[in-house]
């Protein structure tokens, strides 16, 4: 009778530990599978915005090449009270 005592307090301890353990590890994976996946969109996204940073910095290097390149070499720059 006392050993069936014993053997039913350690159950009583290691199911519900082991039930804890098993669920904790589920969890973490899970927690670090969606922690992957947030980073990877997270990288996705702050590509396509360094694209577009890079394609606006072009697209004015360009429209000021043009805007420059039609002044004259020849000719003196302007006073800077002038460009006002």
């Amino acid at each position: 009778m006392k050993r069936a005592q014993h053997l039913v307090l350690v159950a009583a301890v290691l199911v519900p530990a082991s039930v804890f353990a098993i669920a904790a590890w589920w969890n973490r994976a899970e927690v670090l599978r969606e922690g992957s996946d947030a980073m990877a969109r997270s990288a996705a996204v702050l590509h396509e915005h360094a694209a577009k940073v890079f394609d606006t910095a072009e697209l004015i290097l360009t429209q000021a090449e043009q805007h420059v390149g039609g002044w004259s070499r020849r000719r003196s720059p302007r006073p800077a009270s002038a460009i006002t």
